[in-house]
């Protein structure tokens, strides 16, 4: 027998419900570009690791064959590929490639000018109708077109652990 819990109540002025495990709050880039939080704040202590992750790179999967292309090569959700390390973004890109090729879709990778703040994130994938994406490897769920105005009651259906 399934048990139900109740997690709480929450307001979503917004409209656009975000969830992100709490422990990861202090990755949120906001509208600051992600480049500009702490490495160490993802346990990098490594000066070089760190200049990797500060200049990495977003990606747009762009082309006729785009969402087929990017629910293909199944690196992250959406057509969008977030927080690729600068030294594995040619690397990445020739996979991609390789990928389409294999499965004759057209469709490539094209660089952001710069990496998308996490605010940005979360507004695109609302207006795409909701989903995930990834910060710094982390799921992040958005969902947009929440009433602004009440209160939401949260349960889960399921079981609950306490952490290991």
């Amino acid at each position: 027998m399934e048990e139900v819990f109740r997690l709480g109540e929450i307001s979503c002025p917004s409209g656009t419900l975000v969830v992100v495990d709490g422990g990861h709050l202090g990755l949120w880039s906001g509208v600051r570009s992600p480049a500009e939080i702490d490495p160490a704040l993802l346990g990098i202590d490594d000066t070089a690791t760190a200049s990797d992750v500060l200049d990495s790179v977003d990606f747009a999967v762009v082309g006729p064959d785009a969402a087929a292309a990017a629910r293909g090569f199944d690196r992250q959700p959406g057509a969008m590929l977030h927080d690729i390390p600068a030294s594995r973004a040619v690397e990445l890109g020739t996979l991609f490639e390789e990928h389409c090729r294999a499965t004759g879709l057209d469709a490539r990778l094209e660089a952001l000018p710069s990496r998308e703040p996490h605010a940005q994130r979360v507004r695109r994938t609302a207006a795409d109708g909701g989903g995930s994406f990834l910060m710094f490897g982390v799921p992040v769920v958005a969902v947009g077109g929440c009433p602004a105005t009440g209160i939401f009651r949260c349960w889960l259906r399921g079981s609950i652990s306490a952490p290991v």
